[in-house]
């Protein structure tokens, strides 16, 4: 595992999302989990989305990709998100840029995400949609 390359909360969260970033970009790739995430690291989504519920782990989160990649076909920001640090947490105020792989469909959520450090790995991410019923609805979950 290679050790991580600063602790300053920002910079990890934009490490991590350029890794997203590439593994979303490649076929069949595999994400490299361990140089991101805390061994403890947990991803709550809403209970009402497809992937919704808490994603332990390493492992855990590379389930929770398998099951993003199932329902979007496109997913990323819009434009640059905006990210407020305070200690050891970040908040990410963005616009996603999503389009339904069953529908086709494309929607712009608003969202925000609260992201937890430590020792240089995220350890805990929460997801906040404006609007999860737009969002079923472009994905036909009424």
């Amino acid at each position: 595992m290679q050790a991580p390359a600063t602790s300053n909360p920002i910079a990890v969260l934009e490490r991590f999302i350029q890794a997203e970033v590439e593994y979303f970009a490649a076929e069949d790739a595999d994400f490299p989990a361990e140089e991101h995430l805390d061994p403890e690291f947990v991803l709550y989504e809403p209970e009402s989305m497809p992937y919704g519920g808490e994603w332990h782990g390493r492992d855990g989160f590379r389930r929770f990709l398998k099951v993003m990649d199932q329902t979007w076909s496109q997913m990323g920001p819009l434009n640059p998100p905006a990210l407020i640090e305070h200690g050891d947490t970040v908040v990410v105020l963005a616009t996603l840029d999503a389009r339904a792989r069953g529908t086709e469909r494309v929607i712009q959520p608003p969202v925000c995400q609260v992201v937890r450090v430590r020792n240089g790995l995220l350890l805990e991410a929460r997801m906040f949609y404006w609007d999860t019923a737009a969002i079923n609805n472009a994905l036909r979950r009424e």
